[in-house]
């Protein structure tokens, strides 16, 4: 599931690298970064979808990333 939208991670990743131009900040900054570009560069917009019936009812898959949604 996708909490945040690409504009917001790009924005988060933004601002971190900003503050990093120091290299002052704490070894978790950078770790935070590298997870921020590694959700952008797998970014799904679950666009197309497959759908299987299950029990108690339908439920749809995205054919690029595979998450399974509820109604």
């Amino acid at each position: 599931m996708n909490t945040f939208t690409k504009e917001e991670l790009l924005y988060l990743l933004e601002e971190i690298n900003y503050r990093l131009e120091d290299y002052q900040q704490p070894e978790i900054e950078y770790t935070i970064r590298d997870k921020l570009q590694s959700m952008i560069d797998n970014y799904c917009e679950h666009k197309s979808h497959q759908w299987h019936s299950g029990n108690p009812g339908a439920v749809r898959q995205c054919l690029k990333c595979g998450l399974v949604e509820y109604p």
